[in-house]
């Protein structure tokens, strides 16, 4: 709906602290909310690791009837920092051999383009910078997943990487796609 999970206010569940602090938060969405049917409970439980880990787990669950659900998260990352400028210079492999293409309101046409021999091909380390000129408006596009190594239930979907803080990123994911997004419309 147009009003979704991220505008309302989410009830902090448990907090736990130690050697892997988390926190979960929880939200009820009742039947009929935002014109979807049933109750759905959801929730949202943070982790950090000691080895500098940050994990998101997301569960939705309906209670009383069928309803379509797809939670995703939306964080931006600048690994050079805050107020560092643009992530141009950010280095990029992302395990993934097709995108599926959008229409003019940004909505997936249900094709699955291969990525091989375009500007969209993040299979081998790629610097943002060298090819974003190459695809209108920058990159905001989803990738059907090939994944790279697995830990866990979880496999390696990208890696970004920036030159000038050494600081690496490495998501984990057990869904099929990711959204790859540039900030092209963050100032």
């Amino acid at each position: 709906g147009k009003k979704g999970f991220d505008k309302v206010v989410w009830k902090v569940e448990e907090q736990k602290d130690g050697e892997n602090p988390s926190i979960k938060f929880s939200y009820h969405s009742h039947d009929g909310e935002q014109g979807f049917p049933g109750d759905l409970d959801v929730t949202a439980t943070y982790t950090l690791s000691g080895n500098m880990e940050l994990r998101l787990d997301m569960e939705a669950i309906p209670s009383n009837k069928p309803t379509p659900v797809s939670l995703a998260q939306h964080t931006y990352w600048n690994l050079a920092g805050h107020n560092s400028g643009n992530i141009l210079g950010h280095s990029v492999q992302l395990w993934g051999s097709h995108v599926t293409p959008v229409d003019d309101k940004l909505i997936p046409t249900g094709e699955l383009l291969p990525v091989e021999g375009t500007p969209f091909d993040f299979r081998n380390e790629k610097i943002i910078g060298s090819i974003i000129d190459q695809v209108s408006g920058g990159y905001d596009h989803n990738y059907v997943l090939d994944c790279g190594a697995s830990k866990d239930d979880l496999k390696l979907a990208i890696k970004v990487k920036d030159p000038s803080s050494s600081r690496v990123l490495d998501l984990w994911t057990n869904a099929p796609g990711m959204q790859f997004y540039t900030g092209n419309f963050v100032n």
